[in-house]
């Protein structure tokens, strides 16, 4: 049968349509937050790929940066090498004009780094300057030996000689 009287159509109770709009609100707010934490995890493994990538390329900088450091390190200790061991044969002359008499002339020399021995070959005016010349020779600290190789008489007058003079060897240091 039909109803003539319109009944009155029975409403939810309002705590139910609170609950079901809060519902709605928190479905739409996972949702968005799941789509918000892919593209925060997506922006956070790019930067870590990027932080990555600049940490590889600083450790292949540094690495040839440290294998050049080492190469000019070697270049260094091979110079300071060659240095120490270097042994300068300019300190000998003066200390042969310090030691020259001045009445005998040198002609030559034949300087030996290496066993720290001269040759010199001269002409001195007399044979007491010769005397003398060797005399000096024997009482400086940087010889050890002084011996008389050859003695003639020179054609002007006076003495040619060989001298063969074994040196300290810290004269060439």
């Amino acid at each position: 049968m039909m109803d003539i009287i319109p009944k009155i159509e029975e409403r939810p109770p309002i705590w139910l349509n609170i609950l079901f709009y809060f519902s709605i609100i928190f479905l739409v707010a996972a949702v968005a937050g799941v789509f918000s934490f892919r593209y925060l995890k997506n922006r956070a493994e790019n930067s870590l790929q990027s932080i990555e990538q600049q940490i590889d390329l600083s450790k292949a900088g540094r690495e040839a940066l440290e294998s050049e450091v080492f190469r000019y390190q070697q270049k260094i200790d091979d110079f300071s090498l060659l240095l120490n061991t270097h042994k300068a044969a300019s300190n000998f002359f003066p200390f042969l004009e310090k030691a020259c008499h001045p009445k005998t002339q040198f002609t030559e020399l034949a300087l030996s780094l290496k066993d720290a021995k001269a040759g010199i070959s001269g002409i001195a005016e007399s044979f007491e300057a010769l005397e003398q010349q060797i005399n000096i020779l024997e009482k400086q600290e940087q010889v050890k030996e002084v011996y008389l190789a050859k003695i003639s008489i020179a054609k002007e007058g006076g003495a040619d000689f060989t001298l063969n003079i074994a040196l300290n060897p810290s004269l060439f240091r």
